[in-house]
């Protein structure tokens, strides 16, 4: 699975954020938890199942990340000083414990209904664009 993640932060990478919707335009920062949730559904199509979206904050702020198998995934760490790495999949302990879990829940957001749901959508088909590129 790490190479599914690997593959969907360089299709990140190769988005111009500038055209994407309000919100995602500072990819990385900002983006977490959409973003975990737009990885979620790429995971759910390659056959993956129970992932889990967490939240979590600290003295720094939140941030938001996927659990699969008991694996941190992450790729919007990289929005902070002390990660180097752009895709993480890796045990919680080595970064993700800092951050005190706020709530967890099934990941994805094909289910949620409202306005940001187009935007997800956007930013989701760009990545699976980028993908096939």
């Amino acid at each position: 699975m790490d190479d599914l993640v690997i593959e969907f932060r360089r299709a990140l990478d190769k988005i111009d954020w500038s055209n994407m919707p309000l919100g995602f335009t500072e990819f990385p920062a900002g983006t977490c938890g959409d973003i975990s949730d737009i990885l979620a559904e790429y995971l759910y199509q390659k056959s993956h199942q129970n992932i889990t979206y967490i939240c979590g904050e600290s003295s720094d702020g939140s941030h938001a990340w996927l659990e699969v198998n008991g694996k941190a995934v992450d790729v919007t760490a990289d929005q902070f000083d002390d990660v180097t790495k752009k895709a993480l999949f890796q045990d919680p302990e080595i970064w993700h414990h800092k951050y005190e879990e706020v709530w967890r829940r099934k990941a994805g957001y094909k289910d949620m209904r409202g306005p940001t749901l187009d935007d997800l959508n956007t930013v989701y088909n760009e990545v699976v664009r980028q993908l096939n590129a």
